[in-house]
């Protein structure tokens, strides 16, 4: 894809925080765009057998697809537990439909998950009065988050789930996804002080300012709730994890030769992290790699919604939800939420780039059940509104 194609997004200004973004806004989505989004099937119940690694595997496929087909990993991106949604300019738009045709075939292959993928022309949004806007914030050198906004969003969401105008299927599949640079190779990260809440917040901007405002009381700076520090991370010595990544390496063939690749990529990835050794793969320096995961990693976000997830005590969670249920009986918020003990990290690097992110999600479900939460609220305030 020609440089210029994702110029404008490039060249927006940075807000250095949501407030700061509050306070600007963001820009409309070019009319000309399309969004690309997928979410799993019936993914509370694959969760609740236990394969809540394989959800998020499934559903943050699509996107390094995506990054190697446009070669670039700096458009705008968001991950959401069971799926992505990310937009592309019209020249892509050819390439990406065999993209995710073959990430919906491929996942139902390895994974015997049931993938939906759209792709919604921006313009067809505009056309029945949606706003879409949006915005960027540089997090790390090597990882730029996108913000959203506007009720196109949940129209994408409609069209996705319950409208087979924009869905893709694996019908007619001329091309291959290419999922280099997916990796799944840290264990689930624990929390030092006994849970991690996922939480998901709708409401205007002066209540989501609040809501971050009561997180910094109740859970402390974001040195001490975020999920993912390098204390706490730990390559995945049980295989569990890495089985995942093999699968997708070998595209569903799990063979030797790439179980040992990965194996001793990671036996030298562990001499390099615990001897200081100045080895480099990509833009990694190896003695630094928890740093890196650490500095571009997803663990807040906004999309309509503030999502975050959080590491901290009983305590503090008890005196944040109390004052979200303040906020939700006075209207001006709804929110879900869950709670684990323990979080999980999923990466994807684009090599030609030297861009990664590390998508983090509580375990046991986080973002998919803080959704199902979250929409229970939505129904209870429509009802009610009548």
């Amino acid at each position: 894809m020609p440089e210029s194609a994702l110029t404008l997004y490039k060249q927006l200004p940075s807000h250095a925080s949501l407030d700061a973004y509050f306070r600007s806004g963001g820009i409309p989505v070019p009319h000309t765009w399309w969004v690309a989004a997928t979410d799993v099937q019936n993914s509370t119940a694959a969760i609740a057998a236990g394969r809540y690694k394989d959800v998020n595997v499934a559903g943050g496929l699509a996107l390094v697809a995506a990054a190697n087909a446009l070669n670039d990993f700096e458009f705008p991106f968001l991950f959401g537990g069971d799926g992505v949604l990310f937009l592309i300019p019209p020249d892509a738009v050819d390439t990406m439909r065999d993209v995710l045709a073959d990430t919906v075939a491929s996942v139902r292959e390895w994974f015997a998950l049931d993938l939906r993928a759209a792709l919604i022309p921006v313009q067809a949004l505009y056309n029945e009065g949606f706003a879409f806007r949006m915005a960027r914030q540089v997090i790390s050198p090597y990882y730029t988050q996108a913000i959203l906004e506007g009720d196109a969003l949940d129209e994408i969401d409609r069209l996705l789930k319950h409208d087979d105008r924009y869905r893709l299927g694996d019908e007619g599949l001329t091309g291959k996804a290419d999922f280099t640079g997916f990796t799944c190779r840290w264990q689930d990260i624990p929390s030092p002080a006994g849970e991690v809440l996922t939480l998901i917040v709708r409401g205007d901007s002066a209540a989501i300012s609040d809501v971050l405002a009561a997180i910094e009381k109740t859970y402390g700076p974001e040195s001490s709730h975020r999920p993912v520090r390098e204390e706490l991370l730990s390559l995945d010595d049980t295989g569990a994890n890495v089985a995942k990544e093999a699968i997708v390496a070998g595209r569903g063939q799990t063979g030797g030769l790439t179980r040992l690749k990965i194996a001793m990529e990671m036996f030298i990835t562990g001499l390099a992290m615990r001897f200081r050794i100045p080895l480099r793969a990509f833009h990694y320096d190896l003695a630094r790699l928890k740093e890196y995961q650490v500095i571009s990693s997803d663990y807040k976000k906004y999309d309509g919604t503030l999502k975050i997830v959080l590491s901290g005590t009983s305590d503090s969670r008890t005196a944040l939800l109390g004052y979200l249920d303040d906020l939700y009986r006075s209207g001006r918020i709804q929110y879900g939420a869950h709670v684990s003990d323990r979080a999980i990290m999923t990466c994807l690097l684009h090599s030609g780039s030297g861009r990664d992110v590390h998508f983090v999600d509580g375990a046991d479900g986080g973002y998919t059940l803080a959704a199902i939460a979250l929409k229970k609220q939505l129904l209870e305030k429509k009802e009610a509104s009548g």
